[in-house]
């Protein structure tokens, strides 16, 4: 960059940074890199994408510009921009993001979208628009139970179903989220089914402490209960879900995971990760093992006893997986109706499947 005291026609305008930026970005071969120097400007200038087009001769500061270049040798060695600024958007909420868990991606939104659209068509939530609903109770204060991390085997009276649910809001559903990362899928469900309730799962503690902060500052901690362990472990360890296992009706109306699914030929191809993506985002929630199953397989096997009769059951995968995937499933005797749903690029992406009635 230049000298920010120099004549006005050479000045670091909101323009000029943009083209420099996005110059800089295609030289390092970074994604998106329009997009990403705009993500980068509207945090330095906390303002929104129109307004960097509303006022494109605006001047930068010197202290903006200092807090801008240091965001961008940062971005030119591969760190994603969503860790640079500390947050990210899934699914119409403004969640924390950092290291210690992976970024939530489009892709990912199919799972909430059919979880909402399920509890629509059974008569379990009315109809309303995605991110309108507010949460019910309110922000739990700091410091209470469920604000934080809590043991598993924590007595949690909220978490009872009550006993004559209430379809207008979904009163009574019960979700898990396995490997829940943010936390973003099951907090994405909170706000838009007022009444339900909903587990979360986490064999990183680091993974669990930020998906509890996302949920204590959206108001949603007295209706998320997060869960130390690996995969459905820690659900088997909650006394009501055990129990209910065991009689074979389940506890849960939706078991939802996004497990470490990428297969070891994909990450070790030069082409297939982006350096944005190694050795950034954590290892131990984007590989699934050899066939990229290691993690999708075992909640395919042991999750639908889990849930109850007509429940349903979403699963991220690798879409070079989504035939054996499909397969596990179809010889599943307890699930029915087994599909597999394509992304917004077409691609293989989601396991879909009921608990036979």
């Amino acid at each position: 960059m230049g000298d920010t005291t120099a004549a006005p026609n050479t000045q670091w305008t909101t323009r000029r940074l943009l083209e420099w930026m996005q110059r800089a970005f295609e030289s390092k071969g970074l994604d998106e890199t329009r997009r990403s120097a705009e993500i980068l400007l509207e945090h330095v200038l906390d303002c929104r994408r129109m307004d960097l087009y509303i006022a494109p001769d605006r001047p930068a500061s010197p202290e903006e510009l200092t807090t801008l270049r240091a965001l961008v040798t940062r971005a030119l060695a591969h760190e994603p921009v969503q860790y640079l600024i500390g947050e990210w958007s899934f699914f119409g909420l403004d969640l924390k993001v950092d290291r210690r868990a992976l970024i939530p991606r489009p892709c990912t939104e199919i799972i909430p979208e059919e979880v909402i659209q399920h509890a629509r068509r059974t008569g379990r939530l009315g109809k309303v628009t995605f991110g309108e609903i507010k949460p019910l109770g309110g922000e739990t204060p700091a410091g209470e139970p469920n604000a934080e991390v809590a043991s598993n085997q924590e007595a949690s009276e909220p978490f009872e179903p009550p006993a004559q649910p209430t379809p207008a809001d979904g009163s009574g559903i019960l979700i898990a989220d396995i490997g829940t990362g943010t936390g973003c899928i099951a907090l994405a469900l909170l706000r838009n089914i007022p009444g339900a309730k909903a587990f979360a799962t986490d064999v990183s503690e680091d993974a669990l402490a930020l998906a509890a902060e996302n949920a204590e500052s959206l108001g949603l901690s007295n209706r998320f209960k997060p869960l130390l362990g690996n995969l459905l472990e820690p659900l088997l360890d909650y006394p009501g879900v055990a129990k209910a296992a065991e009689s074979g009706r389940g506890a849960l109306d939706y078991l939802v995971s996004n497990p470490p699914y990428i297969p070891d030929h994909e990450w070790n191809e030069p082409d297939q990760m982006g350096k944005n993506v190694k050795g950034h985002e954590p290892d131990l929630a984007l590989r699934g093992g050899a066939d990229g199953l290691e993690f999708v397989r075992p909640i395919i096997e042991q999750g639908p006893r889990l849930l109850k009769p007509g429940g349903l059951l979403l699963i991220e995968i690798a879409s070079s997986c989504a035939d054996t995937v499909f397969s596990l499933a179809k010889a599943n005797a307890l699930l029915h109706n087994p599909v597999i749903l394509n992304d917004l690029e077409g691609k293989a992406r989601t396991l879909r499947a009921e608990r036979r009635r």
